[in-house]
């Protein structure tokens, strides 16, 4: 039986902004720890607190360190620490050895800890080494559009997994029909022991909301040679299956069991049937046409930062749900678990994505266009699609925003990911959402939009003066760009007259309490939109529409947008407080069928 021992709570910390802790062995057992600070973990240790917190917008290294107990009845198992999130580098040790470092901020990441490390009858110490730079090198990199925060800030937590146990589950579904779906599912096996294990049964059963058996089935490993993994497919038709659908968001309950006799490990988890696809300009849900009417969404709360709060994400979908919203786009990175299982249960549809965020050239004086970020992003792209692939609310890989498309390291960058993703997940549409979608605007063409599968556009047409039309900048002034931006909108359809167009951005702002005709009234926010969606919602070819953003959100002090530390473009200020512009989106979202 597995089991998991949560390391939330207290813990001390320390700033080392001159990274002198491994000259001075701060992860020495020895070393003495009795000045750090106390914190509660998780948290987003550069945003927790009050607005004068003196780690505010904090970039550098930070340590962190507590102990812990393992049962003696752990001694025969696998030990795993696991973190569901730490920004950004990650070092670790255990009782003054170290364990592994992990590159990346929004994906889970484990380390197998070796047993005789461990002291079963005493305390363990384990000490954390965080480090949250922007570099060029990285993903996301020198300058992004969001408080990239820092710390540990999701949970962590010991896993024990019995030493023959079930490494990976993959799911796959496939609608044959109303009356009919395929099941396949993919289970690996690994043995740990140090001798060959035999007669290994795997089995799996699928249960329905009755708890009625579904689907079933069984087989057997011969042998299993000490320290090997095996992966065992297995396939079965569905009859009558419950579709997962927004409107129908029906989940079933996999078991999964490999046992030898002697040693035994089960798994559970929620499955969702659906198949989602393309049809020429149409995206298919099930073989039926669906029209995604989205909003981007940041992961962050008031008070807690990028801490998950269930009851904040209950609050918003609670919201969104009332507005019309079907469509979540995690922008720009993948949220916490929790998120995942929430919106399959509410039947929400999602685009997951990786921070590769204005790579390839020069942005806003900053150069970002070091090739290693790719690798950072193909690293990260990996264990996102491993940790969420089994989740039907998700079904679009994302591999980058707003990237410096028409470059041709940039094309063949994006190209790239994709491709990685199809490997990885050839049951999802995969794309990169693209802002050089239209050369009279940035005088590039992003090369690698024919390689989507579907077209994610992002338009702040009047809201910038590189934009046709010009800034509209007070109510009187928004209808200069609408023919810029329908000429636009035609021109890309041109071009690509066989894929769905989604609009993954668009959006104006506005500050709650302020009102009249000028930006950055709510009532200029309101009129914004609302002129931006009559021309979206008449405009026959597009497929989706996806307001930026939810919620106002902060920028990192050292970034000012749109003259601003905070992006007050959100439908709802950061505490959640609906804006005028709430009205507009329910409006038009309720009526438009595409």
């Amino acid at each position: 039986m597995r089991e998991k021992f949560l390391l939330t709570g207290s813990w001390q910390f320390q700033l080392d902004p001159k990274e002198l802790g491994e000259q001075l062995q701060w992860m020495s057992s020895e070393f003495n720890r009795e000045h750090w600070l106390f914190t509660e973990v998780p948290n987003a240790l550069d945003d927790f607190g009050a607005k004068d917190n003196p780690l505010r917008g904090y970039e550098g290294t930070t340590w962190f360190s507590r102990t812990f107990f393992v049962s003696e009845t752990w001694n025969k198992k696998d030990i795993y620490l696991v973190f569901e999130g730490a920004n950004y580098l990650t070092k670790v040790w255990i009782n003054g050895k170290f364990i592994g470092t992990h590159e990346g901020g929004y994906t889970r990441f484990s380390f197998k800890i070796p047993n005789d490390i461990i002291n079963f009858k005493y305390s363990n110490l384990l000490v954390v080494k965080t480090e949250n730079k922007s570099l060029e090198n990285r993903t996301p990199g020198p300058i992004f559009g969001w408080w990239n925060q820092g710390g540990i800030y999701r949970e962590v937590y010991l896993e024990s997994r019995p030493k023959l146990h079930i490494s990976d589950l993959t799911v796959r579904t496939y609608v044959k029909s109303e009356n009919e779906a395929r099941f396949e599912l993919d289970v690996e096996v690994k043995n740990t022991t140090e001798i060959s294990r035999k007669n290994i049964e795997v089995s799996w059963k699928l249960f329905d909301n009755d708890k009625q058996i579904t689907g079933a089935g069984s087989t057997n490993m011969s042998l299993l040679y000490a320290d090997e993994s095996r992966k065992i497919n297995f396939t079965a038709d569905i009859k009558n299956p419950n579709l997962w659908c927004p409107e129908n968001p029906y989940l079933y309950n996999l078991q999964v069991k490999v046992t030898d006799g002697d040693i035994t490990d089960t798994m559970q988890l929620s499955v969702g049937i659906r198949e989602i696809s393309v049809d020429g300009t149409k995206i298919l849900l099930n073989g039926k046409e669906i029209v995604i009417k989205g909003v981007n969404r940041h992961e962050d709360y008031p008070d807690s930062g990028r801490v998950h709060n269930l009851q904040w994400l209950i609050h918003d979908f609670n919201h969104l749900k009332s507005l019309g919203v079907n469509f979540i786009r995690n922008s720009h990175y993948p949220n916490h678990p929790e998120f995942y299982e929430m919106a399959d249960k509410y039947g929400f549809l999602v685009m997951n994505e990786v921070p590769l965020y204005f790579w390839g050239e020069m942005v806003r004086n900053t150069s970002y266009k070091d090739m290693s970020a790719l690798e950072a992003a193909e690293a990260q792209l990996r264990e996102m699609i491993n940790r969420d692939k089994n989740h039907p609310c998700i079904i679009m890989w994302s591999v980058s925003n707003e990237t410096r498309g028409g470059r041709k390291h940039v094309d063949d960058g994006n190209r790239y990911l994709m491709d990685c993703a199809r490997k990885l997940d050839p049951t999802r549409l995969v794309t990169h959402v693209s802002n050089h979608w239209y050369k009279l605007v940035y005088g590039y063409v992003d090369g690698a939009l024919d390689a989507d599968d579907v077209i994610c556009i992002n338009e702040y047409f009047g809201a910038y003066s590189k934009s046709l039309g010009g800034a509209a900048n007070t109510i009187e002034d928004i209808p200069i760009f609408k023919e810029a931006l329908e000429k636009a909108l035609e021109d890309l359809r041109s071009r690509h007259p066989d894929k769905p167009i989604i609009v993954s951005e668009f959006g104006g702002i506005g500050i709650a309490g302020f009102r009249g005709n000028a930006y950055p009234s709510e009532d200029y926010q309101a009129a914004f939109v609302k002129q931006h969606l009559e021309v979206l919602t008449n405009f026959k070819n597009i497929r989706g529409i996806v307001y930026w953003d939810y919620t106002d959100y902060p920028y990192h002090k050292k970034f000012v947008f749109d003259y601003f530390p905070v992006g007050y473009y959100g439908l709802v200020t950061r505490d959640r407080r609906p804006k005028k512009v709430c009205d507009v989106i329910k409006e038009y979202f309720k009526r438009w069928n595409c």
